[in-house]
């Protein structure tokens, strides 16, 4: 079984794995130290930490911010929570890589 575990980084309070696929990539939520919730993913090429929200076409993250990544299928789409941003609502999106064969690096 694949285990995750909580760390910290410099742009969070704390950091919350959600879910885990496969191929070992981890998405989840951080906590910042302003109060608000920011995505993450963690590509098991490279291990790096990643911000969603800066993964996605710019395009739709003008209309959109994601709060939580709760989960990640071996194709890589991610189950996320976020606010519209002309309204405030929350919603559920479904990120996903832009060609099958590429992984989360590539949303």
């Amino acid at each position: 079984m694949a285990q995750c575990r909580i760390w910290e980084h410099s742009a969070a309070a704390s950091a919350k794995p959600s879910g885990i696929n496969l191929h070992n990539t981890v998405v989840g939520y951080s906590d910042t130290s302003s109060g608000q919730s920011d995505a993450f993913v963690v590509a098991s090429a490279g291990g790096h930490m990643g911000d969603l929200n800066s993964l996605i076409p710019s395009k739709a993250a003008s209309l959109y911010t994601l709060q939580e990544a709760r989960g990640v299928n071996a194709n890589g789409q991610i189950v996320a929570n976020g606010v519209v941003k002309a309204s405030g609502a929350f919603r559920a999106f479904l990120p996903s890589p832009r060609k099958k064969s590429q992984d989360v690096d590539a949303l």
